[in-house]
């Protein structure tokens, strides 16, 4: 039974597989009764499995989110006990990701990290040595944690304690620090949203771009470092006259999406670069899959960003912005939050696509669009008001007298 479960979940996270659709959550509850059965790898395993099948095949932005804390979360927290460390000064990023690319959580993170005070950056998935590099040169201290996921939260837990963190910050939802947080290793444990909010931490960051879905919140900004945001184009040999295009997770492509993407390629004669990693419906014989490519050298060969629906794009729609690609935005009620800060949301997918059309030509609409966009994309940047104001926060919330066990209620 669990060999049969782990071989499709492994399967599904390998090809991204549309077709688990249909029965996604009759494996988030297989996973969830397995919790029990396996070691602790196992468990963080499922957790992130089920997690990633429930969350990339979603239905609706913000009520999948309530699903996956009472069908996957809370269980798995049931299964994880305290075990408060003291605390102290200073504050560490949890990290799970440290590289450029189409990660997005990390862009934000080393956003803030670039306007912050010198702490701590715990990183346990992958780092970059030029990352890590970019990192410390801002005054930062980098700990990799490697081994296996028990060994991760071991060492994170002896970091912690050692560095005297009193402020520890996630950019994910993943088990380590599902674990790392339930176990409280940190007075202040808080949460960077990269869109899923509902993850439990004191406090939950939430960047200007998102509606507010939890009780203990802070605004925060959305920083890009200028360099990493504003980055120049690489040309590409063009292969084709007018090229439309998309940085996405090809989950976000919907049937929908991808069929009003085919009505704009018949008006135009144009190709799709559908750039990410997935499974990608075939809907269009002129929407081609990409794969997966720096940013720049992909916005560098592209005429129009169409932005996806109903689940909208953030990171990689502020880069074509910023790399002066016009996009076009489908308003959506659950994402209306995060298109508020787009250069042009439509109202319909008939204006989505005569919006596109229009943009695809040197016309005064497709100057306008490139112009806000440009605009939006430079307040991004402004990674030193980013890093302030969340020292602030951290100041505001840091604890010395209060047990571990219990969480603070900043007042003011």
């Amino acid at each position: 039974m669990i060999e049969n479960l782990l071989e499709n979940l492994n399967l599904y996270l390998k090809t991204r597989d549309r077709s688990f659709y249909s029965r996604k959550w009759e494996l988030v509850t297989k996973a969830v009764e397995a919790f029990n059965k396996v070691n602790f790898e196992g468990f963080a395993f499922l957790y992130n499995a089920a997690f990633s099948l429930a969350w990339q095949l979603q239905d609706d932005f913000k009520q999948d989110q309530v699903l996956i804390r009472d069908r996957i979360i809370k269980p798995a927290q049931a299964f994880l006990s305290p075990d408060p460390l003291p605390g102290g000064h200073n504050t560490a990023w949890l990290v799970n990701n440290a590289q450029r690319g189409m990660y997005a959580p990390w862009k934000h993170v080393e956003g803030f990290l670039a306007g912050q005070k010198p702490c701590y950056v715990y990183i346990f998935s992958y780092a970059a040595p030029e990352a890590v590099k970019d990192i410390e040169a801002m005054g930062h201290t980098v700990r990799v944690f490697e081994g296996e996921t028990g060994e991760k939260v071991a060492g994170i837990r002896a970091a912690c304690e050692l560095d005297k963190i009193g402020t520890l910050i996630a950019e994910t939802y993943t088990a380590i620090p599902l674990t790392v947080f339930a176990m409280r290793s940190a007075p202040v444990q808080m949460y960077l949203s990269p869109g899923f909010q509902l993850f439990p931490a004191d406090v939950t960051l939430i960047p200007e771009t998102q509606d507010v879905m939890v009780k203990s919140f802070e605004i925060v900004p959305s920083p890009m470092r200028h360099d990493a945001l504003f980055r120049a184009v690489e040309p590409k040999a063009r292969e084709y006259p007018l090229i439309f295009g998309c940085l996405s997770r090809y989950e976000k492509m919907s049937v929908d999406y991808l069929g009003t993407v085919g009505q704009i390629l018949d008006a135009t004669g144009g190709v799709f670069m559908a750039y990410g990693r997935g499974d990608l419906p075939d809907v269009h014989p002129k929407i081609i899959k990409c794969g997966i490519e720096k940013p720049e050298v992909a916005l560098g060969a592209m005429d129009v960003y169409l932005d996806t629906f109903p689940t909208c794009g953030g990171v990689s729609v502020w880069e074509a912005m910023a790399a002066q690609v016009p996009v076009i935005t489908l308003a959506s009620e659950t994402m209306q939050s995060w298109n508020n800060l787009k250069p042009y949301v439509t109202a319909s997918k008939k204006l989505y696509i005569e919006a596109a059309i229009q943009a695809s030509s040197e016309t005064p609409l497709r100057r306008l669009i490139i112009e806000q966009g440009l605009t939006q994309a430079r307040k991004f940047a402004d990674v030193q008001k980013a890093g302030a104001a969340l020292d602030r926060i951290i100041d505001k919330w840091q604890s010395r007298t209060i047990p571990n066990s219990k969480p603070p209620s900043p007042t003011g």
